[in-house]
């Protein structure tokens, strides 16, 4: 493992490595998130998915050697333009109960994340020093327009919106979730895999389909054979990436909340889209609609879940997207979309140099989300 000090003071440092610490990967297993009383959730998926990672970097704060908290960062090119720009999004933040404040750590209903960084601290310093000088974590190219960091936060989490408001991150779009469910998913023939040699022509077609969205990029469209097609006469008309996930959901906000966690897990139909006990789901993203054939993306869908013996999907998107509005005005995504209203998530953005009319571009345009940075 590649280790480089980024800052050092006694037996404290912050370290940057090309690998995760042990102590952190066990941390992110046992990392609860979500927001303060509203829905907490385990992702039982970690170790595979940080395997999933590419071009990432580890920001670790360590005491004596043992890794606290840790941070991180995957590196996209992504489109802005006729340029391109190096773009940081932060994929997992974490504190050992050690450095989180006494009252939320005995909190069950505060998430692992939630953490009071002291405004004078060193700690805090560093951290604004990393999100100001992204050449810290990797040299930006004279090719690309910029380097910053994103992240994602949801809107009803107080705590961690103010935290990212202290470090210059600044909001610039929202998204939501869209469930898509069937009782029971039927199979289509013309439903299969994406093969080798059609993968750059799908990529080139989903590239073209997001020209006008920021943050896109195709890096792991076609990653551990995820990726499915629809094909009718013998073209492809439509596709999307669908990874199979698998979390527990501890805690629903409200009665409902509370009878729901207890209640359908034992109602044979209902769990089938939705057991917070052990809620498997697919992870939908990269979607490519042939135009004129744009309504066969559901019959992928469930066809796509019949394939993996799911029942329901998830896919995230920009909420003031034409696509947004084409899956939400459709009628076909299913009951579980009509039974969860999940609220907005705040799309953040710590510019370098935030001039006012780069921040605006930003809010003017459609966000990509990947599925594989939520899951």
């Amino acid at each position: 493992m590649n280790r480089k000090i980024i800052f050092e003071r006694g037996s404290w440092s912050l370290v940057r490595a090309d690998e995760p610490e042990k102590e952190f990967v066990e941390l992110l297993v046992r990392t609860v998130w979500g927001t303060p009383g509203k829905t907490l959730y385990q992702h039982l998926d970690t170790r595979q998915r940080i395997g999933q990672l590419q071009r990432a970097t580890y920001i670790n704060l360590m005491r004596s050697g043992k890794a606290l908290a840790g941070m991180t960062l995957c590196r996209r090119t992504t489109p802005e333009g006729n340029h391109t720009a190096d773009a940081y999004y932060i994929r997992y933040l974490s504190f050992t109960e050690r450095l989180r404040n006494k009252k939320a750590a005995k909190n069950r209903l505060v998430p692992d994340g939630s953490f009071v960084i002291h405004p004078r601290s060193f700690i805090k310093n560093q951290l604004f020093e990393l999100f100001s000088r992204p050449e810290l974590i990797a040299p930006v190219s004279a090719d690309y327009a910029r380097a910053f960091y994103y992240a994602y936060v949801e809107s009803e989490n107080q705590r961690s919106l103010q935290i990212c408001s202290a470090f210059g991150f600044q909001k610039v779009r929202s998204f939501r979730t869209l469930p898509f469910s069937r009782f029971f998913p039927k199979r289509d023939a013309g439903v299969r895999k994406i093969r080798p040699q059609e993968q750059e022509a799908i990529r080139q077609s989903v590239s073209a389909q997001h020209r006008d969205h920021h943050l896109f990029f195709p890096d792991h469209l076609f990653q551990d054979d995820h990726y499915y097609v629809l094909q009718r006469e013998g073209q492809i008309v439509a596709g999307l990436r669908a990874m199979p996930v698998n979390w527990v959901i501890n805690h629903l906000p409200g009665f409902s909340g509370k009878l729901t966690l207890n209640l359908v897990p034992h109602l044979p139909l209902l769990s089938r889209l939705f057991n917070p006990k052990d809620f498997r789901f697919a992870a939908f993203e990269g979607i490519y609609l042939r135009p004129g054939y744009e309504a066969e993306i559901f019959t992928l869908m469930e066809g796509v879940l019949a394939e993996l013996g799911l029942h329901t999907g998830m896919l995230w998107l920009d909420d003031a997207s034409e696509r947004y509005r084409f899956f939400l005005q459709s009628g076909k995504l299913g009951l579980l979309h009509h039974l969860e209203k999940p609220s907005p998530v705040n799309i953040l953005i710590r510019f370098a140099d935030p001039d006012p009319a780069t921040v605006e571009a930003y809010r003017n345009a459609p966000v990509y989300i990947s599925a594989l940075d939520l899951t």
